[in-house]
């Protein structure tokens, strides 16, 4: 199973938000997660190699690689679109709610059946963008 996670650190202008490239395992892995409600737990990270950033076609950028991921249920007063990203250090918050999981769900799917190459954004413009492996 592998799952990475990674965000640009240059040419942000064209590869701005966050990255998500994952293995058909990772992609039932990940579902199964998020369908089963979220989780107080991380989930554990593959580090990105210069065979996931060739997916993108941007190996020779430089990227910061995150090591964990955590997922998080929106307030109910939150926007039907809502997705939000926080970094901490080596670890990637999502919140989104239960229309973006929907969304998500949707492109895991996608990814896992050699889709991807299209990002999942938010209001801000901050997005996720998924990658097959």
């Amino acid at each position: 199973m592998k799952i990475c996670v990674w965000r640009y650190l240059e040419n942000t202008r064209n590869y701005p938000g966050f990255n998500l490239s994952s293995d058909p395992e990772g992609c039932r892995f990940l579902r199964e997660r998020l369908t089963a409600g979220y989780s107080k737990t991380s989930i554990s990270l593959n580090t990105v190699d210069k065979a996931v950033l060739s997916v993108p076609n941007n190996s020779h950028q430089q990227n910061h690689s995150f090591r964990k991921l955590r997922f998080f249920t929106a307030s109910p007063d939150s926007s039907e679109d809502f997705l939000q990203f926080k970094e901490f250090e080596d670890e990637l918050h999502v919140t989104l709610s239960n229309s973006q999981l929907k969304v998500v769900l949707d492109g895991l799917t996608d990814v896992k059946r050699g889709g991807g190459d299209y990002c999942i954004c938010d209001n801000n413009g901050a997005g996720l963008w998924l990658w097959w492996l």
